[in-house]
């Protein structure tokens, strides 16, 4: 997984087209976004998609940094990174359900609620990653 995230980030970069798996790698957001209290299950998505991109372009820029051992110096940091984006997977594709499938209102709710709850609980496990690298406040969680 970490190799296919380095060639998709790399082809990325030089312009070439990407798999879907990589469209929030063309996402774009202001700084002041990210300091907002989360709304909606789309700003999970977004903040959750900006630090898997935000970690692999450092993990990147770290193994083009030293070409020799590279790999075996950034191994805990590819690993981190496919967390990352699996996480974001996940989280994308709940949200996906959540706005497509016409269900009742409360269980709607119920499963927003479930939503919040699993996304909340990765963000305070992972919480230094989405203040260094998802440009977020500490206190947008609490």
């Amino acid at each position: 997984m970490s190799r296919y995230l380095v060639k998709g980030y790399k082809a990325f970069q030089n312009g070439k087209i990407i798999s879907p798996t990589f469209n929030h790698l063309k996402q774009k957001i202001h700084p002041s976004s990210s300091k907002s209290k989360f709304i909606n299950p789309s700003d999970y998505t977004r903040m959750f998609g900006l630090v898997a991109k935000n970690m692999l372009a450092k993990t990147v820029e770290h193994l083009e940094s030293d070409k020799y051992d590279a790999w075996n110096d950034t191994t805990i940091e590819l690993t981190q990174v496919t967390q990352a984006h699996m996480r974001y997977y996940v989280v994308k594709c709940l949200n996906q359900v959540l706005v497509s499938e016409a269900m009742g209102h409360a269980l709607h709710k119920v499963f927003v609620t479930l939503f919040e709850l699993l996304v909340t609980h990765w963000m305070l496990i992972n919480l230094g990653d989405f203040v260094i690298y998802g440009d977020m406040d500490v206190s947008v969680v609490f």
